[in-house]
């Protein structure tokens, strides 16, 4: 990112809360866990299958994992129980950022849970607190509490230098229909591809797709219930693109009707906001702009930013994050549906 949203948490030292709202009629609200992080401050939540939710503590290796109680209530939930516990990350090698047998310490990076529980972790923009646009990674099983041995990624993506070379940084991620992990490249040499994961032999392989308009620099990627996946541009204004699995190939451009990306002469950022697949099949994606627009026009959705990699669905409708700390304007409705 070129902008670093979570520096404004911190001072305000946010708790990690929950969004209660089940009808679309009801009111929503933030409700404080009753138990706190246990320590630092809360960053990436990734609900397990097994209905705990692993949440990685900022700019470390130590992740805490958060059980519900025996209602199933993830607000009155425990952290790091016996037996609900996660190792730290291992150290890594990384040639790219010259880091060799080095803590992996990452922020802003891509994760997801695989179909059968496992969890993968990978890149980095920062590692360490150090703006590298790390190729680290690794694998977690949630029933052994272990890590494997390092994710390889595609050798086309990496190159010595430093920043932004790394190829994978804090790259977009997505599960499809049938199982299979998606990882974006935003390396210099490779910010248009995209590689699948092969959990048997831990390897990233690359796919070069065609199609595509723009790099897949801060982009977002969102299931549609076709299988497909969606991106609202980052650098095009007022456009979205559709990737399909089966043809490798990206197609369908179309217009956002509004401008959901932070591109111009002002902040210039190419930074999306968080998007959502409704349970009726419909998407809404938000704003990433902090521009502003006149009062006679829709305002963009700010401080939005943080729930692309930060929001993790639970039970029933429930859902964990770590939300901004910017209460958002009620006159914010720059969003999309698709």
């Amino acid at each position: 990112m070129k902008r670093h949203f979570l520096k404004n948490m911190l001072s305000s030292g946010v708790a990690l809360i929950v969004l209660v709202g089940w009808s679309s009629v009801a009111s929503a609200q933030w409700t404080q866990l009753a138990n706190e992080f246990p320590s630092g401050f809360a960053e990436v939540s990734l609900l397990l299958t097994d209905g705990t939710v692993m949440c990685h503590e900022y700019s470390t290796n130590r992740w805490h994992r958060l059980k519900p109680d025996i209602n199933g209530s993830y607000q009155n939930g425990s952290w790091d129980v016996p037996g609900f516990t996660v190792a730290d990350m291992p150290n890594a090698n990384d040639p790219t950022i010259g880091c060799m047998n080095c803590p992996y310490q990452p922020l802003d990076f891509a994760s997801a849970v695989l179909p059968d529980g496992r969890v993968v972790v990978i890149g980095g923009e920062y590692n360490g607190g150090y703006k590298v646009w790390t190729n680290i990674g690794f694998m977690y099983d949630p029933v052994t509490n272990t890590w494997s041995g390092q994710i390889t990624v595609p050798g086309t993506w990496c190159c010595a230098g430093g920043r932004r070379t790394g190829g994978i940084g804090d790259a977009q991620s997505t599960i499809l229909t049938n199982g299979t992990m998606l990882l974006a490249s935003l390396g210099d040499r490779s910010r248009k591809d995209i590689a699948s994961f092969d959990p048997a032999t831990l390897t990233f392989t690359a796919l070069a797709p065609t199609g595509k308009d723009d790099d897949n620099w801060e982009e977002n990627w969102n299931q549609l219930p076709n299988g497909r996946v969606l991106t609202v541009d980052s650098s095009i204004q007022a456009s979205f693109e559709i990737y399909d699995p089966a043809t490798n190939s990206w197609g369908g451009a179309g217009s956002t009707v509004v401008n959901l990306a932070d591109t111009g002469t002002v902040t210039d950022s190419e930074e999306v906001g968080p998007a959502v697949l409704r349970p009726d099949g419909t998407l809404i994606a938000f704003s990433g702009t902090n521009s502003g627009t006149p009062s006679t026009t829709p305002q963009p959705a700010r401080g939005l930013q943080l729930a692309r990699r930060e929001t993790s669905r639970a039970s029933r409708g429930r859902r964990i994050t770590m939300p901004s700390p910017m209460a958002l304007p009620r006159s914010c409705r720059t969003a999309m549906c698709w």
